[in-house]
């Protein structure tokens, strides 16, 4: 008997989990709809990968709202001073 091959556009992977994980992965299922853990994991990786290729680090936009603070503290500064 041939051994029938997975259909090649779908692939499979696992993952380790505690049984306190899993139980907080379920629970979160549960409160989020998902039909399945399955369900969840595939959204919750696809979710991770647009993220990373949409955004820029967190690193990056924390330290643009730096910069941006920074600009905003100068010009109040010059608003406050041209009122003298």
């Amino acid at each position: 008997m041939p051994i029938v091959e997975m259909d090649r556009r779908w692939k499979r992977i696992s993952i380790r989990l505690s049984a306190s994980e899993f139980d907080l992965v379920q629970d979160k299922c549960t409160k989020l709809g998902s039909r399945s853990v399955s369900d969840f994991a595939r959204r919750a990786i696809q979710l991770a990968v647009q993220e990373d290729s949409l955004s820029p680090p967190v690193e990056e936009r924390v330290q643009d709202l730096y910069s941006r603070l920074d600009e905003l503290s100068q010009a109040i500064e010059r608003l406050g001073s041209t009122k003298k």
